[in-house]
């Protein structure tokens, strides 16, 4: 109960549609009222992001996302979606719908901020959070340091990938395999391919490939026609080498030559030649090899070979037979050399010679031939005359005859067909006497005391080289008076 003009204030109203009645009556007692409806909102509108729409801090990929509002208000007004980045709003959408959906698109990469706020007709407001979201559409920056696009003389390499990727993973010939840090890989021989990929964490992916190879095979290298064999000796002043090889990346051969004294020449070819001559060479011991080099630096030799260069004739002499007379049809042949090989002509054929060795020779002059070569074939020979005498000299008797002497000196002289010496004897050859050369073939002696008597002059002739004749003789008579005179004193013959 209030009085008229009184103000009534603490009254209670309850949210939404009031009806108020307002009774009033006269001291005589008439009532009368009026009734007067209204209503009350004094709540926020209820406001909150639905599904799909991103959640803070959600980072995708792509440029574009959508933003769905839910609100609840009997008296809403609008909503309001903004949405911002760094530079400030970009967009902004209203609605007096419950429900406001928004498909952004076309959006750059960055961080973006999202937010919205309903108003009711009674100017109660509400706003959501303030959401974030990130785009990032960049694929993660990817290298390979390693391999690089080059070739290698290794089947095990190092894989080395820098990336900020996420997730990094490449293909190691095989299967893919995750990465964290470098790590050594075995590759296949020949060309390989190296696929390297990395991802973010939403999802964009960057890939990249090195090509690459590998070579860890030796070139072949072999000796091949018309280079000579390990140890030979050769008589010429030039050594000729030729090779064979097997390498597809060859980088260079070297042909290196050498003596007692060392390296004698060194030549160097990136043309892929495969012989070479060394002219103008002394005598001596050589030794050379060969040696391949492929672009990755594998490399390979020969071996080394051993050559002798030798233009010099052996020494070869005959000691026996010398030149002279022999009285024996065996003769020893004796043959000094320093040849590898030596042999001689024995008379009827060619005879190797290893050692001092009895051949018989035909009687007359002769000649023995001796020969020898060195192992490079430089050959030598030599000769020498001599004679063979298996005939006893012919002797004729000059004197004495077969008379008889009527001295007891007798001379004796005789001659010979050839050179030699001779003796006589008168008594069977207990005493033999020497006779005296003359000259030529003549030989003499006189014996001025034989006695009274009949003896056989027997003649013993040598020539030079022995052989003797002892068949000649001849018969002589000494006969002679011996007188002596007596002178006497007083005789008739005084």
């Amino acid at each position: 109960t209030i009085f008229c003009g009184q103000n009534v204030t603490g009254l209670s109203n309850s949210q939404g549609s009031n009806t108020w009645k307002v009774y009033a009556n006269d001291s005589a007692g008439n009532e009368n009222y009026t009734i007067i409806i209204f209503s009350v909102d004094s709540l926020n509108p209820l406001i909150s992001f639905v599904n799909p729409t991103p959640s803070s801090g959600f980072v995708q990929n792509t440029g574009s996302f959508m933003a769905n509002i839910s609100t609840s208000d009997n008296n809403l007004a609008n909503v309001t979606l903004r949405l911002y980045n760094s530079s400030g709003l970009i967009q902004q959408n209203v609605t007096n719908s419950s429900l406001l959906t928004v498909n952004y698109s076309g959006l750059v990469e960055g961080v973006y901020f999202f937010n919205a706020t309903a108003v009711d007709t009674l100017n109660n407001f509400n706003n959501t959070e303030t959401r974030n979201l990130t785009i990032d559409t960049t694929a993660p920056l990817l290298s390979i340091i390693s391999p690089q696009n080059v070739s290698y003389n290794n089947l095990t390499i190092l894989v080395n990938i820098s990336s900020n990727g996420n997730y990094i993973w490449f293909y190691n010939g095989t299967g893919n395999e995750t990465y964290s840090s470098p790590v050594f890989r075995n590759f296949a021989e020949g060309g390989d391919i190296l696929f390297a990929y990395a991802n973010d964490s939403v999802g964009n992916l960057n890939m990249t490939n090195v090509i690459f190879s590998v070579d860890s095979v030796l070139p072949l290298v072999s000796y091949g026609v018309g280079t000579d064999a390990n140890s030979s000796i050769v008589s010429r002043n030039w050594i000729f080498v030729n090779v064979s090889v097997t390498e597809l990346n060859e980088a260079n051969i070297t042909f290196r030559l050498y003596n007692s004294t060392g390296l004698v020449n060194i030549s160097v070819f990136t043309n892929q030649n495969r012989n070479i001559n060394w002219t103008g060479l002394v005598e001596g011991v050589y030794y050379y090899n060969v040696t391949v080099f492929d672009t990755l630096s594998n490399s390979n030799s020969t071996d080394t070979r051993t050559i002798t260069l030798d233009n010099s004739v052996p020494f070869v002499s005959i000691i026996s037979p010398q030149n002279i007379t022999y009285g024996n049809s065996t003769i020893l042949v004796n043959i000094s050399s320093n040849g590898n090989y030596i042999w001689f002509y024995n008379g009827t054929a060619n005879e190797t010679y290893t050692s001092p060795v009895l051949r018989n020779f035909a009687e007359g002059g002769d000649i023995l031939f001796a020969y020898a070569n060195s192992s490079a074939g430089n050959a030598n020979s030599t000769s020498v005359r001599f004679s063979v005498d298996l005939t006893p000299p012919v002797v004729t008797v000059n004197s004495p005859q077969n008379i008889t002497y009527s001295n007891s000196s007798v001379e004796f002289n005789i001659t010979l067909n050839e050179n030699g010496t001779v003796q006589y004897t008168l008594d069977g050859g207990v005493a033999n006497i020497s006779m005296s050369n003359y000259g030529g073939f003549g030989f003499y002696a006189i014996n001025s005391s034989i006695a009274n008597g009949n003896y056989t002059a027997r003649f013993y002739a040598r020539d030079n080289v022995g052989n003797l004749n002892a068949t000649t003789s001849v018969t002589v008579t000494v006969f002679f008076h011996n007188l002596s005179l007596r002178c006497e004193v007083g005789g008739p013959y005084q």
